[in-house]
């Protein structure tokens, strides 16, 4: 969890991507004011607006997609497609959706043939979207009329941002409202906004805010706890991000009733991490930005230390176990990483940098340095390194 002398981690959710289960807030099934079985409307009416791909992963929530369809149906923008893709519901939402997809144009259905787990259903609604912005809207929540407008507009003004969001409003069962933190990350250098957005993220509810696909398509979205937060921390690494406090997006906040592994169950991750959700976290930041190849324009070294700072920037918001082995998790997240090969470099890497600092009489400063760098990849490594 979250310390709670940093934030109030009683009115945030765990993570935004696993915000994918039935509710039983009395206002989150409110019927629809909005009759959507209205007359066609063809996609070819749009004007010349840039296009958008909205996304909306569902599971069998007919009543709460059906909210979340009326509040797309009201926008102001009209140049968009929305994918609904369905983890193969058995609650007429197959049914809901055709009859919709076939009197609305701008609406897709796409129904597997059985339940993937809700990250792999995001990652399935980014894949089938090819528009220039994109976005995802989870089944149980909902936009105003302007978002889509007032978020594109910004984008198209200023064009180095790769993500715009609104402010991010959570209610609960029993009536308790909350805003989200906003996202942040406007510095020019890609490495500070990554640290700042891992600095500040909590409720990762601007994951649902508009994205210039062609800055974040190549992201990977992997099955494990954590993985919007490092989605959002890439977005920034690829561009700025921002916050537009005069609209709104409104999302149901039920993971107060649910424990981790009831939502990596649901998410289909592999059950151990639950034992050591943060741990997944570190394991999954720290090999990431180590092998992943968006962050090879730095050298070997250089990615070391930076992913060793948000090692420690993740042990310094949460309890990180080390227990289960935390190698074991990575070979759970990267199936295809060489895990004691990487580690051997590694530990060759400090044992060396240990004998330099000896022979050379290096500035304390540069010990201490070192000292936190060995102390947190012992942590990924768990190997009994000490100087």
């Amino acid at each position: 969890m979250l310390k709670e002398d940093k934030i109030n981690a009683d009115k945030v959710g765990n993570l935004a991507l696993l915000d994918h289960r039935s509710s039983s807030s009395d206002s989150a099934k409110q019927s629809c004011s909005l009759n959507i079985k209205g007359t066609r409307r063809n996609v070819m009416e749009a004007n010349n607006e840039p296009a958008v791909g909205i996304s909306v992963p569902t599971f069998n929530r007919i009543d709460l997609l059906e909210r979340c369809v009326a509040s797309l149906m009201e926008l102001d923008y009209s140049n968009f497609i929305v994918r609904i893709t369905d983890n193969a519901s058995s609650d007429g939402t197959e049914d809901f959706c055709r009859d919709l997809a076939s009197r609305d144009d701008r609406f897709r259905y796409f129904r597997g043939d059985k339940n993937i787990g809700s990250v792999s259903n995001f990652a399935w609604g980014r894949q089938l979207s090819n528009e220039p912005y994109f976005m995802w809207l989870g089944d149980d929540d909902w936009v105003e009329p302007e978002f889509l407008k007032v978020c594109l507009r910004r984008l198209e003004e200023k064009r180095e941002l790769v993500l715009v969001s609104g402010v991010v409003n959570y209610e609960r069962a029993d009536g308790t409202k909350f805003q989200g933190i906003p996202l942040t990350g406007n510095s020019a250098d890609p490495r500070s906004r990554f640290i700042e957005m891992l600095s500040t993220v909590i409720d990762a509810g601007g994951y649902y805010g508009v994205y210039r696909r062609s800055a974040v398509k190549n992201i990977p979205i992997i099955v494990t706890w954590g993985s919007d937060y490092l989605y959002l921390c890439e977005t920034a690494y690829n561009g700025p991000v921002e916050t537009i406090s005069s609209i709104n997006c409104y999302r149901n906040d039920n993971t107060k009733d649910y424990p981790i592994a009831d939502m990596m169950r649901s998410a289909q991750m592999p059950a151990q991490q639950a034992e050591n959700p943060y741990g997944a976290i570190a394991a999954l930041f720290f090999w990431r930005i180590l092998c992943g190849d968006v962050y090879k324009v730095m050298d070997w070294e250089e990615r070391l230390r930076f992913a060793t700072r948000c090692v420690n920037i993740i042990c310094s918001r949460w309890t990180v176990l080390e227990q289960p082995s935390l190698n074991e998790l990575v070979g759970q997240i990267f199936p295809n990483l060489d895990i004691p090969s990487e580690s051997r470099r590694i530990r060759k890497y400090l044992a060396q940098e240990v004998l330099s600092i000896g022979k050379n009489g290096a500035p304390s400063a540069d010990v201490t340095d070192l000292a936190e760098l060995v102390r947190n990849v012992s942590k990924l490594l768990l190997d009994d390194i000490s100087l």
